[in-house]
């Protein structure tokens, strides 16, 4: 199966209004130094497989951590709504060969802190998928 963080990643680049680019404000797994404005995808453990109807029709429940870092309170929280809102309550969409049947955000965004200058804050919140092949 595909890494959740992939398959999300090339789905929000379709939602030009976010101005998401990948390798530029849009990253997996690590957030870089800069720029100052980011978003990070991190994929997390999610919950068990699904057994539904055979034992080769596997529905895997993955988790997604999105990290959106800014320097100001008000877009950082603008983009990590702005993200939730583009994803949430989404299903029966194909995304690079996989079926995802929901998107569900289990952590609404929250402010997370601020950097150690003080220059930077992060924004967090996380969802819960159940996609097939």
């Amino acid at each position: 199966m595909n890494d959740i963080a992939e398959d999300i990643k090339d789905y929000l680049l379709t939602n030009e209004s976010l101005y998401l680019e990948f390798g530029v404000n849009l990253f997996i797994a690590k957030e870089p130094m800069t720029p100052d404005q980011c978003t990070t995808l991190i994929s997390m453990t999610g919950f068990s497989d699904d057994l539904m109807l055979s034992y080769s029709d596997k529905v895997d429940n993955p988790s997604l951590r999105i990290r959106v870092r800014a320097t100001s309170y008000e877009a950082g929280e603008s983009l990590i709504n702005d993200i939730r809102d583009f994803l949430q309550g989404k299903g029966n969409i194909i995304i690079n060969g996989m079926n995802y049947m929901y998107m569900r955000c289990t952590i609404p965004p929250y402010q997370s802190g601020w950097d150690k200058p003080n220059r930077r804050i992060s924004f967090d919140t996380m969802f819960r998928f159940k996609r097939s092949l």
